[in-house]
């Protein structure tokens, strides 16, 4: 499958002093609290195209899979009840059973198993991207994680990476999470890049690396999700409700 390799090409064109930088406002504190120096763009860059080389995989596949699930009729009803919901309850049991159907779909199937198979894969979220549901001018993703353990553990999940001007088709809008953590630990504060793709539909992808040592934390793959102005350098943190 790595001869795939869906995000290579944008990712190696990226120059790390011609790249906008934004960091989440709340993001900044839970950075701040590292007590490290911030890394720079090119550090940033190098980090996240070392991760994306290590799991792709698992990127590429969950790429794939969601393209082909949001435009499915078994799909489509499901990714329609993801973005209707009112995430700002912060309640994960009313749209679990839809988030499950997501990710026990029979098109995520290989992606599931290259998951499992990854060995630093330890939940995957499936929910949506949003741009206003929890702060005004801050971008994410909210869904339901669920372990891969075999454990049944699951937790609601969001997270924010900055003002990044996502161009959201509400229609196709499903976001995969692939973190490196249980449902239960997935709060932390994280760098990383967002990139997008032309694939008929809009493709972001967002590599994320732990805040001290730049180490693989998590991947969000966007349907139908394109980020305005290219590749953004992101700060931010994600939570758990």
């Amino acid at each position: 499958m790595s001869s795939t390799s869906l995000f290579t090409k944008v990712l190696d064109d990226l120059h790390p002093g011609r790249m906008l930088r934004t960091h989440t406002l709340a993001g900044e504190k839970e950075l701040a609290a590292l007590g490290t120096p911030p890394p720079t763009n090119e550090e940033i860059l190098v980090a996240a195209r070392r991760t994306y080389q290590r799991h792709i995989d698992v990127v590429d596949l969950h790429t794939l899979a969601g393209l082909k699930y949001v435009q499915s009729a078994d799909g489509k009803p499901n990714v329609a009840a993801l973005n209707s919901y009112d995430w700002r309850t912060k309640a994960a049991a009313p749209i679990k059973p839809t988030a499950l159907a997501v990710h026990t779909a029979p098109a995520f199937k290989a992606a599931l198993a290259a998951a499992k198979a990854d060995g630093d894969v330890w939940s995957l979220v499936f929910g949506i991207s949003e741009s206003a549901q929890f702060i005004v001018g801050e971008e994410g993703g909210v869904g339901i994680a669920f372990a891969l353990d075999g454990s049944g553990d699951s937790k609601g999940e969001g997270y924010l990476a900055g003002k990044l001007g996502l161009d959201l088709d509400v229609a196709v809008n499903l976001n995969v999470g692939i973190w490196n953590e249980s449902p239960k630990n997935l709060a932390g504060a994280f760098y990383g890049l967002e990139v997008n793709l032309d694939l008929e539909v809009g493709v972001s992808l967002g590599i994320y690396v732990t805040g001290s040592e730049l180490q693989y934390m998590g991947f969000s793959v966007g349907i139908g999700a394109g980020v305005g102005g290219g590749a953004t350098i992101v700060g931010g943190y994600t939570w758990i409700f």
